[in-house]
């Protein structure tokens, strides 16, 4: 491609999507179009995004056959595309008794979704998605549970094209709501300069702490989870600037990784963003946005606080310093905030919108118009109309991933309504597990981390929320927890072997074996495998029964990261010893159980451990 064609290309991107946003934009504020309209139109120009930002990775006579397919791809989403936008009433009237129009733009519609799968979303959720096609099309030959009824071609056609329960159902309407206002938003701030804001911010608290990098790396993910929900995008961000930095302190390069793909994590499950699953989680269990961001707040902050405390004691174990000279911020942290003011204020206005009872639509580009305004207060802030451009074209092609994703989820739900497979799933776990909740509880772990691998987390979610959550819900576990359950499991697989993108892109930054991260993550991220156990069997630490009774719940929880940070670390005063590490591993973990009477027993091991610790030190020092 020459320099001419490529930069007509990139204007053509350019114009589809700064218009598309503007569009998302006044509907968020004027009402969206016909349900099955706006989902379609939405669908298919992201879409053509996707095919147009394609490009082969060599240049050969193969590519030459892929542009042309690409090619293809483009017109058949502008062709589809028109006709849903244009005969969407039509479309659904005939819902049962397709047209053969209706037929053959079907099948252009789901190749369409399954090539920009493919191409944009990766190969672990296009592979999920074609078996669950294969599914819907020969399961009737299958025997067993797992075996259903033939379907008619009108009854699929009307399931995936006709209706929004197929292509178009929940995931992209939520997409084309709810979270493209909510990237724009988060391009809006990344553009105006609030990442290097947050990262400021960061350094600055824990300039004059030991292992202060590390440190600056647990809270700049935190902060950076307001702007980003995905963990590669938070790594990227972050880890560029923190992983060198923790090196040049003195952590080895897989620890320096472990640190940021761990606290990124983070970033999937701390509200108010969520990875934007929270917006698919509000709308499939009808619990507002705003009391999910409550239930997930002190499990989240938990875990940061594991993590940091966790870096804490290994950089005592190694003596490092608090800081070097790349980290150091001559300026207050009171000085800072007047700097970042409108950041913190328009975060402020998203959230009191929300407390407030506005959808989160409205919320989100109320927030957008406070931070452009806000920022025009101060000529050094202002936000000119290049940045509004550059944010709005920004955030709809940060959105192109997650809408094909949420459009192959579409598939995959409609072909788990079709079929019934979700009942069939639960009478297969429930015979396997033999009625055991423990049993289902741990093959709901295990799958929920092999089905996140790899995959688009919204799309992971959906999948998990669809395939296992009305498993949980059969034993009896409330319907939000059975879904936050497994979200956390699912997010989890970011840094969990073999996959682990999280692990993998803070390796590539840091220079260290990817392996060896990904096990470091996962001791950093205990907590997080062992939070979910804890609420599916008691929800104090959710605060759902109010916050008199969260109060001990969450105390002996800080109190069982620490010992349990310690154990992993092996130091607290001084070296652990290998009793000592038991007694605070032990204890750590019994501290987070539900029954106060384990809590105790967890809390009197901790104790002797940390007497007779503190006995050795003591006598350590004086020698």
């Amino acid at each position: 491609m020459n320099l001419q064609t490529s930069n007509i290309k990139e204007k053509v991107i350019t114009v589809i999507a700064t218009v598309l946003g503007c569009l998302h934009l006044y509907t968020a504020v004027a009402g969206i179009l016909p349900l099955y309209q706006h989902r379609s139109i939405h669908l298919c120009v992201m879409l053509v995004l996707g095919f147009l930002m394609w490009s082969p990775k060599k240049e050969n006579a193969i590519s030459k056959v892929a542009k042309v397919w690409n090619a293809l791809m483009i017109a058949a989403s502008v062709v589809v595309g028109v006709y849903m936008a244009v005969f969407y009433y039509d479309i659904q009237f005939r819902q049962g008794h397709p047209s053969t129009a209706d037929v053959v733009m079907c099948v252009l519609l789901m190749i369409v979704v399954l090539d920009a799968t493919r191409k944009k979303a990766g190969y672990p959720i296009f592979v999920i998605t074609v078996i669950f096609c294969l599914y819907v099309l020969f399961g009737h030959y299958l025997n067993g549970t797992l075996r259903h009824a033939k379907l008619s071609t009108s009854i699929i056609v009307a399931q995936f094209f006709n209706t929004t329960g197929g292509v178009l159902a929940s995931p992209i309407g939520i997409t084309s709501t709810y979270i493209i206002i909510f990237i724009i938003f988060g391009a809006f701030l990344e553009v105006s300069g609030a990442g290097e804001f947050f990262n400021k911010i960061a350094r600055t608290i824990t300039k004059n702490s030991i292992g202060g990098p590390a440190k600056a790396s647990v809270v700049a993910s935190a902060l950076m989870g307001t702007i980003s929900g995905s963990t590669v995008a938070n790594v990227a961000g972050t880890g560029a600037f923190t992983i060198p930095l923790m090196k040049k302190c003195g952590y080895d390069p897989e620890f320096a990784g472990a640190v940021e793909a761990a606290a990124s994590m983070g970033g999937q499950i701390l509200p108010p963003i969520m990875g934007s699953s929270i917006f698919i989680m509000a709308e499939l269990t009808g619990v507002p946005y705003g009391q999910i961001c409550i239930y997930a707040l002190i499990p989240a902050l938990l875990y940061f606080f594991a993590i940091y405390m966790s870096v804490h004691f290994e950089a005592v174990r190694r003596g490092l310093k608090p800081a070097v000279d790349e980290m150091v911020v001559n300026e207050s942290i009171g000085k800072l905030l007047i700097e970042g003011i409108h950041y913190i204020l328009a975060i402020l206005v998203l959230i009191g919108s929300l407390v407030m009872g506005w959808t989160a639509q409205r919320a989100g580009m109320l927030s957008i118009a406070a931070l452009v305004v806000l920022s025009w207060l101060r000529k050094e802030t202002r936000i000119t109309l290049l940045q509004i451009q550059k944010a709005i074209e920004k955030g709809t092609k940060g959105t192109i991933v997650m809408a094909i994703a949420c459009a192959a989820s579409g598939i995959i739900m409609g072909s788990i309504s079709i079929t019934s497979l979700g009942t069939k799933l639960s009478t297969f776990v429930h015979a396997i597990s033999g009625g055991h909740m423990e049993i289902a509880l741990v093959m709901t772990i295990v799958a929920s981390i092999i089905l996140g691998m790899g995959v688009v987390s919204v799309s992971a979610y959906i999948i998990l929320a669809v395939l296992l959550a009305p498993v949980l819900e059969s034993y009896g576990m409330p319907l939000l927890v059975a879904h936050l359950f497994i979200y956390f499991y699912g997010m989890a697989s970011n840094i969990t072997p073999p996959v682990a993108l999280g692990s993998l892109t803070a390796a590539g930054i840091s220079g260290g074996n990817f392996f060896k991260t990904s096990v470091k993550s996962m001791r950093l991220a205990f907590v997080a495998f062992l939070i979910p156990l804890i609420f599916a069997y008691d929800q104090k630490i959710m605060l759902m029964e109010g916050l008199g009774a969260s109060v001990i719940p969450v105390v002996t929880a800080v109190a069982g990261v620490l010992a349990i940070s310690s154990a992993f670390a092996g130091y607290f005063k001084v070296k652990l010893t290998i009793l000592e590490r038991c007694l605070f591993a032990v204890g750590g973990v019994m501290l987070f159980l539900p029954s106060a009477m384990i809590s105790m027993i967890g809390l009197a091991l901790a104790l002797v451990g940390l007497w007779l610790h503190l006995m050795r030190a003591r006598k350590l020092k004086t020698e």
